[in-house]
């Protein structure tokens, strides 16, 4: 690593040096996170007041994976914590994608909720 570095223009082994350090630095996702929706809230009353409905989040899901399972119920939670509706669309895993993309274009512009 050292010798590649070395033969590296100064700013281009600077990027790197740069880049090593973002990636070693533990993130705190909670704290982004909560600092987000902090935000988010009250925008969504803004909404409220100005549209008559809340905001919504659609979420498309196909298959019945565990794991995505609990990420989207985390999501939907989330948001209605934040006054934001949701939406759940499960579709089977044994549709094609051309079928999936055709089905949500065609269903959530005609869905008022969304």
């Amino acid at each position: 690593m050292f010798f590649w570095l070395s033969s590296l223009k100064n700013s281009e082994a600077d990027s790197v040096v740069k880049f090593k350090e973002v990636l070693n630095k533990i993130i705190n996702g909670k704290f982004y996170a909560e600092s987000l929706l902090k935000e988010i809230y009250p925008l969504s009353i803004e909404y409220i007041e100005k549209y008559k409905r809340k905001p919504s989040l659609a979420v498309i899901l196909l298959g019945a994976d565990s794991a995505s399972l609990i990420y989207v119920k985390n999501k939907i939670r989330t948001a209605e914590n934040n006054n934001i509706e949701s939406i759940e669309i499960p579709l089977s895993i044994a549709i094609s994608e051309r079928i999936a993309v055709s089905y949500t274009h065609l269903t959530l512009p005609t869905n008022r909720e969304v």
